[in-house]
């Protein structure tokens, strides 16, 4: 399931409830409905951010967070948003009302990610080992797409249970608003 280091012991208990959030991304993949060409992308990348805290708390993550392991694939997802018609329309329509920089006319895609109407995101600005440097580290747990393994430190479980904001060392100090965002949503220091 995972690589554990001696500091990664975990219960019984705990290791159900992990392989649960597991199970659940696992089906979020296995009943994902979208074309072949971007199937065989994302299966090369890893689900990371956000997800893993909202399934610990019982919650539908807003959007799954997919980042690519190879630039190649990145310029392969932007190519296919804007050439390929059944792509395009599983894209996100813009909302209007926010002012977003497109590359796709009329589309959520960005320079930053490509946000798909099923709640999936690519995100297109960096590789996933960019994930090393999030600025908290309850946004790092991963899984693995192709290997189907899901990956979680025991500081990353305890600051999701504790719902505890824990600066990531190798990040730049968190910018204010993602800070409040989590305060907001009862996070705590």
């Amino acid at each position: 399931m995972q690589t554990l280091t001696k500091d990664d012991v975990f219960t019984p208990t705990e290791m159900s409830e992990i392989n649960n959030v597991k199970s659940n991304i696992e089906d979020f993949f296995i009943h994902l409905k979208a074309p072949i060409e971007l199937i065989n992308i994302i299966r090369k990348g890893i689900l990371t951010g956000g997800a893993s805290a909202s399934l610990f708390h019982g919650t539908r993550p807003n959007d799954w967070d997919v980042y690519l392991t190879d630039q190649n694939d990145i310029d392969a997802l932007n190519k296919l948003a804007k050439e390929v018609d059944v792509v395009t329309e599983s894209i996100e329509d813009i909302n209007p009302k926010y002012g977003v920089d497109t590359i796709v006319e009329g589309k959520l895609v960005t320079p930053r990610a490509v946000t798909f109407k099923n709640g999936l995101q690519v995100i297109t600005m960096s590789r996933a080992d960019a994930r090393d440097t999030f600025d908290f580290v309850h946004c790092m747990p991963y899984y693995d797409i192709a290997s189907r393994t899901y990956h979680i430190s025991r500081r990353q479980y305890d600051s999701i249970k504790a719902k505890k904001l824990i600066h990531n060392p190798k990040s730049p100090q968190p910018a204010t608003y993602r800070r409040q965002k989590f305060l907001n949503r009862g996070w705590h220091d």
